[in-house]
């Protein structure tokens, strides 16, 4: 939450003063894995608590505009492509790289947690390693063929409601057994190979999802 306000929320400080050596001999680790089970109680409790509450800490749905400032980012990344001629693998990796940006908070307390920085973790991979670390991330994987796919596409504008499809897609297509989405994006998950890869049933046509029941019941 406070990654997606961009530090709109007044977030309570993890604060270890209160020990008498003020949290001195406490391991690196052992005090993030506090900071995180204590930000997840704070999350919790603010979700439990309701838009009010969240009102009052700063964050407003309304103001938010999520889906207005995704179609933004992928127009600047549009832009970057074009300026550089990317094409083919080119996309590919300007895609994986700005959403390895995306995920960077989570990456870098997941590091800390086995003693390495961001720095070191992005200096000791090759950029063909970095590649595989992001398609190895299952939700990630399918986003991402997502987005390569519409930016490959320089016909179709980014839209609002492709934001509502990114978000709720990849989850579905990795935890799913079937999925019924428009052509548009069974087309370009099929093309991913992302059907092969977690085994899901892609289909475009409800009219469809008769005959898979049926196919089901009978094995």
């Amino acid at each position: 939450m406070r990654h997606i306000t961009e530090g709109r929320m007044s977030w309570p400080t993890f604060d270890l003063r209160a020990l008498p050596d003020g949290g001195a001999s406490l391991p690196n680790g052992v005090w993030t894995e506090l900071g995180r089970v204590v930000a997840e109680s704070i999350e919790e409790d603010l979700l439990r608590a309701g838009p009010a509450t969240f009102r009052s800490v700063g964050f407003e749905h309304t103001a938010s505009d999520h889906a207005q400032r995704f179609v933004d980012f992928e127009n600047t990344v549009a832009r970057t492509i074009v300026q550089n001629g990317l094409r083919g693998d080119g996309i590919e990796l300007i895609i994986r790289a700005t959403d390895l940006t995306d995920i960077r908070p989570a990456v870098v307390e997941a590091l800390e947690r086995i003693g390495l920085t961001y720095e070191q973790f992005v200096r000791i991979s090759s950029i063909p390693e970095l590649m595989v670390f992001m398609d190895d991330l299952p939700t990630r994987y399918v986003t991402n063929v997502m987005r390569s796919a519409k930016h490959r596409q320089k016909q179709q504008k980014w839209e609002p409601n492709d934001f509502i499809d990114i978000l709720a897609l990849p989850v579905a297509a990795v935890y799913c057994d079937i999925v019924v989405t428009e052509k548009q994006w069974a087309h370009r998950l099929r093309q991913g190979k992302v059907n092969q890869r977690y085994s899901t049933v892609l289909l475009n046509d409800t009219a469809d999802l008769v005959q898979v029941l049926v196919n089901a019941s009978m094995t």
